[in-house]
């Protein structure tokens, strides 16, 4: 992995993609029958969800799902949109804000990842910003579950 420099910083316009399986709870569909993007989409262990930065995918989100299964879904944000996300813990009064660095992978150069100032130390406050980062992403790629519903 080669360290971060100055260049790297990931600006306010840039876009976002986020790779999804093809997975129900992840797209499920609501009582007027369209299917949306639920906060699973943003499950992540270490609570640093990954994404690719566009701007260094040549193919566009193509080269985020095929690193993935073919029938993935890609979810498309704005970086000016997942700062602007806050979340406070109602006991401490913390207010968790959301940033996103590059981390860039041998396999992946485009590879940044979502993280909280301070780290999301506390399940209840990263559900609450994984259901704010659900919120602001669109489908670059639909998943396959969604194509096969609009034929």
């Amino acid at each position: 992995m080669r360290p971060t420099t100055e260049q790297d910083l990931v600006a306010d316009d840039e876009t976002l993609y986020r790779a999804v399986r093809n997975d129900s709870r992840c797209f499920p569909v609501d009582e007027a029958g369209r299917m949306r993007i639920s906060s699973t989409a943003f499950n992540d262990r270490l609570r640093r969800p990954s994404v690719d930065r566009a701007c260094l995918c040549i193919n566009g989100p193509e080269d985020t799902r095929m690193r993935f299964e073919s029938e993935s879904a890609v979810l498309s944000l704005e970086v000016g949109d997942v700062r602007g996300l806050t979340a406070t813990h109602g006991a401490a009064g913390t207010v968790y804000g959301v940033d996103v660095e590059p981390v860039p992978v041998e396999q992946n150069p485009a590879h940044a990842e979502i993280y909280g100032r301070p780290p999301f130390d506390m399940d209840r406050v990263f559900e609450r910003i994984k259901q704010a980062l659900a919120r602001i992403s669109t489908f670059a790629i639909a998943p396959t579950c969604m194509s096969e519903m609009e034929e």
